[in-house]
């Protein structure tokens, strides 16, 4: 029985469950179909990218400016992270304001180094006063270890302030070393040697207050030493003695083949020379064995152009070279100039007779004996006239009554010839055979 109830069982089951399976007869429901979003174009697609970085972009300025506030000493790092988005906002509406934050900051960093400056500078300024130049430089190099003004005006400030304490430094070591020598020599009334010792004291310091006070001390002792040489060569110069100009130029003297074309004389004694070579052109006046004397003449160079003079152009020994010490003089006009050239004591002056008026510093040159020069370099022009001179007796050395008397004989009672070896020679014959 129980397996006849099995066997029942079994195909009622499967029929329950292919009712369960089918619905019994009855119709499967429709499947459901979920709604699709419409494709999105290439267009619109970059349009919600754009908004997505604009948004992304303005919380990330929203942050920075966040930090500004929080603090301010910072601007390093917030001028880095903003120039950081500055092609990432280029074009959008975020731009202008990216801008003005970082202007805003380059503003801040500005205002922060300037302020350091001032701060070390006024403290270098008190180590400057003290003479303590070595202290205010490492000062000033705590303005900037890390470089971060390197683009500043205070940055400019700085290395301008920094290089004027060094050099501040320099002229302080050579004013006092050279002043220190100049008053010796003063107090042993050696004043040439005193103003030659000044005039070394280097054009490169003319920004400092040395400069100036170095030469005030030239001009008190140029007043000085020219006030003792009037007193000493007053019973020591002879008469000027006249240089006639030729055709020929006998009285002046040339060197080559090339200054006797430069240079050209006219009836009425003007010297005439325009130097169209490529080499330098000269007309010496005086004798190598000059060693105090008085040149004048007048001089004309067009406007604009430097009238050049060389100075003491004795031969040095073991040398058959002349060489000279060369002036460069701005005479301010294209008229005619009355200039004079003195050679004394070892030291040169160049003045404007008219307007009583230095034409450049007395200075002390290499070689104090010798002549004068007239020098052109290729290219310039020059007119010359009445050119006259004395040389005066005993040299550097203060002539006696009894040298002052004889010379005095010997110019009255001659006629034109004087003793042999003696300046009075070489001063009379340079007038008629080449000066």
């Amino acid at each position: 029985m129980q397996g006849a109830a099995r066997s029942v069982l079994l195909p009622i089951s499967l029929i329950l469950l292919a009712c369960l399976t089918s619905g019994c007869g009855s119709e499967a429901p429709p499947p459901t179909i979920e709604p699709t979003q419409p494709e999105r174009t290439p267009e619109e697609l970059r349009r919600m990218v754009a908004e997505a970085d604009l948004k992304r972009n303005r919380e990330k300025i929203g942050r920075i400016k966040e930090r500004i506030q929080q603090d301010s000493s910072r601007f390093d790092d917030h001028l880095f992270n903003l120039r950081g988005l500055e092609l990432a906002v280029e074009g959008t509406s975020l731009e202008a304001e990216l801008k003005r934050l970082i202007v805003e900051q380059s503003a801040v960093r500005e205002k922060f180094a300037m302020q350091r400056f001032e701060s070390l500078s006024e403290e270098a300024s008190k180590f400057v006063a003290d003479g303590n130049f070595a202290d205010a430089e490492i000062t000033l190099s705590r303005f900037d270890p890390e470089e971060s003004f390197l683009d500043t005006p205070a940055h400019k400030a700085w290395q301008n302030r920094l290089e004027e304490i060094q050099r501040l430094g320099e002229a302080e070591n050579d004013y006092n070393r050279i002043t220190r020598r100049a008053r010796s020599y003063s107090r042993q009334e050696e004043y040439a040697k005193a103003i030659g010792l000044l005039e070394t004291f280097s054009d490169e310091y003319k920004t400092t207050h040395y400069y100036p006070e170095i030469q005030d001390l030239i001009k008190e002792y140029f007043v000085i030493y020219r006030e003792k040489k009037q007193e000493e060569t007053a019973t020591l110069s002879i008469e000027w003695v006249v240089l006639p100009v030729d055709p020929y130029l006998s009285s002046f003297r040339t060197y080559s083949d090339r200054d006797t074309e430069v240079w050209t004389a006219d009836d009425d004694g003007v010297i005439s020379a325009t130097n169209g070579s490529d080499e330098i052109a000269q007309l010496e006046v005086g004798e190598d064995s000059w060693e105090s004397y008085v040149v004048e003449f007048e001089a004309m160079v067009p406007l604009g152009q430097d009238f050049r003079i060389g100075v003491t152009s004795g031969i040095r020994p073991g040398q058959n070279i002349k060489n000279y010490d060369g002036h460069s003089l701005d005479l301010d006009t294209d008229d005619w100039v009355k200039v004079r050239v003195q050679l004394q004591d070892g030291l040169v002056s160049i003045t404007d007779i008219e307007n009583f008026e230095n034409l450049d510093h007395p200075s002390a040159p290499y070689f104090p004996i010798g002549g004068m020069a007239i020098v052109l370099l290729p290219g310039e022009e020059v007119q010359l006239r009445n050119f006259r001179y004395k040389v005066y007796r005993g040299g550097d050395s203060d002539g006696t009554e009894e040298d002052e008397e004889s010379d005095g004989e010997s110019e009255e009672g001659s006629d034109g010839e004087s003793e042999e070896g003696s300046d009075g020679e070489s001063e009379e014959d340079s007038s008629g055979d080449g000066g």
